[in-house]
């Protein structure tokens, strides 16, 4: 997940990766990644692009219509949306104290919104260890019925060690898309059609800057726990360019590229 970091650099692993046959299977920016996401879908068409503004906050406002306050949100976002060209919009990070059924009710309208302007929406962007009961993830069944009938959306999940390496976490972190399929296939048995995306995914809570090398192994034994996990298209780890409290991998990058292709020779 690219929040701004050395554009060369990450250009440069792009190419390096394409020159040996291999492509990233996604990736994800913030603002003022607009450009590079375009340079990254000129170079790997086939890597799914993913672009996130903060213009109108984290998610939308609670007001008395949810559709209406998907639509003041969506009104905020969409001009910013409207200025990158890339596969996936992500409209919304992390819900707090939002009531399940409001949220379903936000999301189906950011979906109707944003397909009829031509942008592919990635949703519902729960943080980590969410939705917290399974009556919730069945709860989704619109947004799943929505997506299998316009598969250019995908659904999100955050997925964070929070205590431990995200390869360690567990079916209630690291790997709760299993659950959550599990739970959905219950009211949409045709839910494994549906694409997911992992749009952050992190070592403990993503505030602990660990070494290249144990980062790189943690991410590349994640990677290769979700082989089985074909509707999982790929994940973002977070981040490249943050600073302050939260991890910053820049530094690895091109330790995660030597990962890749070594990897690639078996």
């Amino acid at each position: 997940m690219i929040v701004g970091t050395n554009e060369q650099a990450v250009l440069q692993q792009i190419l390096v990766l394409k020159s040996n046959n291999i492509a990233l299977a996604t990736m994800k920016g913030m603002d003022g990644t607009q450009r590079l996401l375009e340079q990254i879908e000129a170079i790997s068409p086939v890597t799914v692009t993913v672009f996130r503004t903060k213009a109108a906050g984290d998610f939308p406002a609670v007001l008395t219509s949810p559709e209406e306050a998907a639509r003041q949100f969506y009104q905020i976002i969409k001009p910013v949306w409207s200025g990158v060209k890339v596969d996936l919009y992500e409209p919304v990070n992390e819900w707090h104290g939002i009531q399940p059924e409001y949220k379903v009710r936000v999301i189906m309208e950011l979906l109707r919104l944003g397909n009829a302007d031509g942008f592919c929406l990635l949703v519902p962007g729960d943080a980590p260890g969410n939705p917290t009961t399974f009556d919730e993830v069945r709860g989704y069944a619109p947004i799943y019925r929505y997506i299998l009938e316009r598969p250019c959306n995908m659904v999100s999940a955050h997925s964070y060690g929070i205590d431990k390496l995200l390869s360690e976490s567990g079916l209630w972190l690291g790997y709760r898309h299993r659950l959550n399929l599990i739970a959905i296939k219950e009211v949409v048995p045709l839910a494994e059609h549906v694409n997911v995306i992992l749009s952050e995914v992190g070592p403990y809570d993503g505030r602990r800057q660990l070494d290249c090398t144990t980062f790189v192994n943690d991410m590349m034994s994640y990677s290769s726990g979700l082989q089985s996990d074909p509707y999982v298209i790929g994940f973002h780890a977070f981040t490249l360019g943050l600073r302050g409290e939260w991890s910053n991998w820049t530094d690895c990058i091109s330790s995660v590229t030597q990962a890749l292709l070594n990897n690639n020779k078996y």
